[in-house]
């Protein structure tokens, strides 16, 4: 069993280092023990993913962006079925790919978003999108069917919202008080434009 801290090395650096090595087992990422999602490799290979309700390759590119929490692997533990069969080179590929469009993009999101409100401290991206709500479980259940569409924070020295974006969530923090539906009608509009 091997275990550690993705802080102190990616998930990228595992994957290819159990890729090379040919290793068979499960990859297990965990944050405050709560589960974040499952890789299983066999001789190498990647042949399952899973994280949330997502499975496959889906789950794998969601996966492949967690920087913070804790991993275990344990050999030689197989999934019942496989339900990734592509190369272990291309999904390394096709997610550095992926990433670097959304970042190219979340930078322009970014920038159009500070045009309109001059009272912003930070805007951030976040691919934790379930798990930033965990503590919330009902508040996700609703922001997943789509009856909330964003989630609104006062704390008296600034000003948070929070919205979900392509499986992630962009939060937003002002300084200035704002008008929450008026935020999100404008955010909104920015992220469809992209």
């Amino acid at each position: 069993m091997l275990r550690g801290k993705l802080k102190d090395i990616s998930l990228i650096s595992l994957i290819q280092m159990f890729y090379q090595d040919g290793k068979s087992g499960k990859l297990t990422i965990h944050q405050d023990n709560f589960l974040i999602g499952e890789i299983y490799f066999s001789e190498g290979n990647i042949v399952w993913a899973g994280k949330g309700n997502l499975t496959g390759e889906k789950a794998f590119y969601q996966l492949i962006n967690v920087e913070e929490g804790d991993f275990v692997f344990e050999q030689n533990k197989m999934p019942k079925n496989r339900n990734i069969t592509v190369s272990c080179e291309y999904l390394l590929l096709e997610a550095s790919r992926k990433r670097d469009e959304f970042k190219q993009r979340q930078k322009t999101i970014v920038q159009k978003i500070k045009k309109e409100y001059s009272s912003i401290i930070d805007i951030s991206f976040s691919f934790m999108y379930k798990e930033i709500f965990k503590t919330f479980t009902t508040i996700a259940e609703l922001v997943d069917s789509g009856e909330v569409n964003y989630i609104w924070f006062d704390n008296g020295k600034e000003v948070i919202m929070g919205l979900p974006f392509e499986n992630s969530i962009l939060e937003v923090k002002f300084n200035d008080k704002v008008y929450p539906e008026e935020v999100y009608q404008t955010i909104s509009k920015i992220l469809r434009e992209g």
